[in-house]
């Protein structure tokens, strides 16, 4: 039975001025900020939707958040001052080489209320100041509002209050640089059929951190707000074996009803009690007989429906691409393991700090990582790249002879 794709969050690509950004060719994109930013290496949705968008560049991403920090980078100091967690922060920014830089703060500042604003604002745009000599395109984030929580956890409306004047003071910023701002405070603006407190409960632990939904449903909305999305659909008329498709390239094979279709891009699915589930490939079909059919691909059964439901656009579910589209992030995953360790070894008092003298040379095992994230690195850039698949609808009762050829 065809079936709905409502559970998902659905982005209209007008929402956005996507044209204000273009990734390159050979693109090192570095993101900072604070807990929002460090967590997502965890679920690597937002790294996988982006570069899934890219399929055709060489796009390599650094995480460099870090939890509870601050545009005075104040987490970051370790046994030393504010100050020095600052200029560690400038420093490894400016290593990385970026060409790309995607600032994600505002969230623990804006607990200080509109008194902390002026300070706020003279420290981002130090920060911003302090790095634009990478001559890196910055891409600035509004901090996110919390999402209203069942009872125990508090009200969240003062602290989005707060949240709402630093992403304002955030986008006056980013306009003044004529960069691109990402307002994440209306990424969960009712855009989909949930009652009052399940978006929350679905999206975030607490109001503040993100589940894995959480994240799947940002990854949506950042990736469509940095460029604007190549929407899938295939048009099909069955009577003269034709096929017309948008976001894709399709292929007719021979002089048979099926037909090899290259999506412009992968999907990146979210997956939910172990099962991989996305939105649909959305399909028309035309010139159908009285009977029902099942689209078949690579010669598997995907969604079966009466004639009457495929003339109308029906969404064809678990693609195959779904697959390769979850390969794909958890490559991103195992990467983002490898670099952190790269850069923040657990150990780091011995290996760097003060008691270095007790380890001897081990600060020598650190740069062993590099040739493990250059193979994941290779790994992800063939996944990047959508495969072929070939689609053909099918009467149903033909549906287990296909599957057994």
């Amino acid at each position: 039975m065809l079936r709905s794709t409502l559970l998902f969050l659905v982005v209209s690509p007008t929402a956005f001025a996507a044209d204000k950004f273009e990734f390159k060719d050979g693109d090192k994109v570095v993101l900072i900020g604070s807990t929002l930013i460090e967590r997502e290496q965890r679920y690597g949705y937002w790294e996988a939707a982006l570069t899934a968008r890219n399929p055709d560049k060489n796009i390599t991403f650094r995480n460099l958040g870090w939890s509870g920090d601050t545009v005075w980078g104040e987490a970051r100091a370790g046994f030393g001052t504010p100050a020095d967690g600052y200029k560690q922060l400038i420093e490894h920014v400016k290593a990385e080489k970026p060409t790309v830089i995607v600032v994600g703060y505002g969230t623990n500042e804006s607990f200080a209320g509109e008194a902390g604003l002026p300070k706020f604002k003279e420290q981002l745009k130090k920060l911003l100041d302090d790095l634009a000599v990478t001559k890196a395109r910055f891409v600035l984030m509004s901090p996110m509002r919390m999402l209203k929580m069942p009872p125990p956890i508090p009200d969240p409306t003062k602290a989005n209050s707060n949240i709402e004047l630093y992403g304002k003071a955030i986008d006056a910023e980013a306009t003044a640089r004529n960069s691109l701002f990402v307002d994440l405070s209306v990424a969960f603006d009712p855009q989909i059929p949930f009652s009052e407190l399940a978006p929350a409960t679905l999206n975030s632990e607490n109001g503040l951190h993100l589940t894995a939904h959480g994240y799947y449903a940002t990854g949506g909305f950042l990736a469509a707000s940095l460029q604007n999305p190549s929407l899938f659909f295939a048009k099909i008329d069955a009577k003269n074996r034709q096929c017309e498709v948008k976001g894709a390239r399709a292929i007719k094979d021979g002089d048979s009803s099926r037909f090899r279709i290259i999506t412009d891009h992968l999907l990146i699915p979210i997956v939910i009690d172990s099962k991989i589930r996305a939105p649909g490939r959305l399909f028309q079909v035309t010139g159908l007989g009285d009977a029902r059919y099942t689209m078949v691909i690579d010669g598997r059964s995907a969604e079966t429906g009466s004639a009457e439901e495929w003339g109308k656009v029906a969404a064809v579910t678990h693609t195959p691409e779904w697959d390769q589209g979850e390969q794909l992030r958890q490559a991103v995953i195992a990467k983002n393991e490898l670099y952190f360790h790269r850069w923040r070894p657990q150990n780091v008092t011995y290996l760097f700090g003060f008691r270095k003298h007790e380890q001897g040379n081990n600060a020598g095992e650190i740069p062993k990582f590099d040739p493990l994230i250059e193979a994941k690195e290779k790994e992800i850039a063939k996944l990047r790249v959508p495969r072929e698949h070939v689609y053909e609808l099918v009467p149903a009762k033909e549906e287990k002879k296909k599957e057994k050829e």
